[in-house]
């Protein structure tokens, strides 16, 4: 697991601001796909044991999810807040330079897959 697993999805964010600055949709839209989804069966799931009688349990999961949502939330605020001073100490021609260069390795070096 090299530098690429972890910094090149957020590197790649980065450069899709590079020309307009990042929105709260906007980032959201990238940075959580999940939290729809997690929105949707949260409230499923409170309604299952809220409806069999259950509120502690339905209230809890609603609980857990409000927290998961605003920690979210939270992140993509703090990036907004300090996406001006990140652009413009990013040296945009290097970040292009080594996206290109992970690109370029993870095509001709894929990752093993262990199917033995």
């Amino acid at each position: 697991m090299g530098r690429s697993a972890v910094a090149l999805p957020f590197l790649e964010r980065c450069k899709r601001f590079r020309t307009q600055p990042p929105t709260f949709w906007r980032v959201a839209a990238l940075s959580s796909p999940f939290a729809f989804f997690l929105i949707f069966f949260s409230a499923m799931v409170w309604y299952f044991w809220h409806a069999r009688g259950q509120g502690f349990l339905g209230w809890s999961i609603g609980a857990f999810t409000l927290g998961v949502l605003f920690r979210e939330f939270q992140m993509i605020r703090q990036f907004i807040r300090v996406w001006p001073t990140m652009s413009e100490v990013v040296d945009w021609d290097k970040l292009d330079a080594l996206l290109s260069t992970e690109t370029d390795r993870g095509a001709s070096n894929p990752e093993p897959t262990s199917s033995e």
